[in-house]
């Protein structure tokens, strides 16, 4: 036998142990993946998830030598993403001294000599939230160990002096102690345990949740949070078979204690030619929320066909909160100046300002989107600022 036939055999062993190794490490994580019950992620994605991790582990070393940096990407960077991560997962945003933000002119928070303590704040923290955040025990390269634990948190809650009452001379006006709630997000651009955990968690922040163009489902209800119902141009739950605002549908909806106010979505920034859902996404189950024909590809117009300037959008607004008593604004998307004033002054002079009907609106710009919408419109329909929710 041969020196070079010894050596390819010596190689073959080594080869073999090296797959055995890794199929006996991938049925042990398999296994213990998918019956710990801690990462959501580990058990959807045995083995995979663990792949992940390390991905990440590596990632700014990746990034820094390769790729971005932590302040690059658009239209938020790593840094920003983190920081949200941070807060949400360890309720904690703590970093050391230093910046590596360019410092240039534009928005800056001055100090103050005398600042307010956290006592002196204007919120309402006497219910504590109950939620879980993660604790790291330790992270390694190839793996993590860290655990859920149970906690309490404070709301941060305006306190009554400063809650904001939307409609305060309707029937059923809307006291919002948030600021900050979900934007609209439809059943099916979302699966159904992100709607879910969207309206479990809202519900115990106390905010609102906006259901979206796309109508109620089941799923934005099992928080048993309070609802925004937006109505978009394709007046999905609540039109009739051949597509007309339906009266009765829309009583019928007011009349749920969850939904607490409207919103008519006169447009999007990125679908600037409207929504497109595919036939094979329309179920039965989004057919019959959206009372449409099953299995049809569906096409939301670019407008309300009966809204055709700032005077049928005003009258309709006061016609749709006269029958729900409940508060009814709109979003709307920045464009010309023009627009805006024209919008303004149709107030005045329906004398529609600042009575109550128009207590919620909505501002938005082109990065807004979960659906689809054509390439051109994505790339081109664009705006400097970033999305704002304003409630007056």
């Amino acid at each position: 036998m041969s020196v070079l036939t010894i050596m390819q055999f010596i190689v073959n062993i080594i080869i073999m142990i090296v797959l055995l190794t890794i199929m006996i490490l991938g049925l042990i994580w398999l296994f213990k993946d998918k019956g710990q019950n801690q990462h959501s992620v580990l058990r959807n994605f045995p083995v995979l998830g663990r792949i992940r991790y390390i991905s990440e582990k590596i990632g700014p070393e990746l990034r820094q030598y390769f790729f971005a940096n932590d302040n690059e990407g658009k239209p938020f960077s790593r840094s920003d993403y983190k920081n949200i991560v941070l807060a949400g997962k360890y309720n904690s945003r703590m970093t050391s001294f230093g910046t590596e933000t360019e410092y240039k002119e534009g928005f800056y928070i001055q100090n103050t000599m005398f600042p307010l303590q956290a006592t002196e704040l204007h919120v309402d923290n006497s219910g504590l939230i109950s939620t879980f955040i993660y604790k790291i025990k330790n992270e390694r390269l190839f793996s993590r160990e860290e655990h859920r634990k149970s906690t309490e948190v404070n709301p941060f809650f305006l306190a009554d002096e400063h809650a904001v009452v939307l409609g305060s001379d309707l029937k059923y006006p809307y006291k919002v102690k948030r600021l900050v709630g979900q934007s609209g997000m439809s059943y099916r651009a979302l699966g159904k345990n992100a709607i879910t955990s969207l309206s479990k968690g809202l519900a115990k922040a106390g905010t609102w949740m906006n259901t979206g163009e796309g109508g109620l489902s089941e799923y934005h209800l099992k928080g048993d949070g309070d609802i925004i119902f937006q109505i978009g141009p394709g007046l999905f739950g609540v039109r009739d078979k051949e597509g007309n605002f339906n009266n009765e549908m829309f009583i019928e909806l007011a009349e749920r204690s969850n939904i607490r106010a409207f919103e008519l979505k006169l447009a999007q920034g990125a679908k600037t030619r409207g929504g497109h859902m595919e036939g094979n996404k329309v179920t039965e189950e989004i057919a019959k929320i959206r009372n449409v024909k099953p299995h049809e590809t569906i096409n939301s117009p670019n407008r309300f066909d009966f809204i055709k300037n700032p005077k049928d959008l005003l009258t309709f607004v006061n016609k749709i909160q006269t029958l729900g008593q409940k508060p009814v604004g709109f979003k709307i998307v920045v464009s010309k100046n023009e627009d805006i004033e024209a919008l303004v002054k149709t107030m005045i002079d329906m004398d529609t300002y600042p009575k109550a009907l128009l207590q919620l609106m909505a501002v938005k710009v082109a990065q807004g989107l979960r659906s689809k919408s054509l390439r051109m419109a994505l790339d081109y329909h664009y705006s400097r600022h970033y999305l704002s929710y304003q409630v007056c």
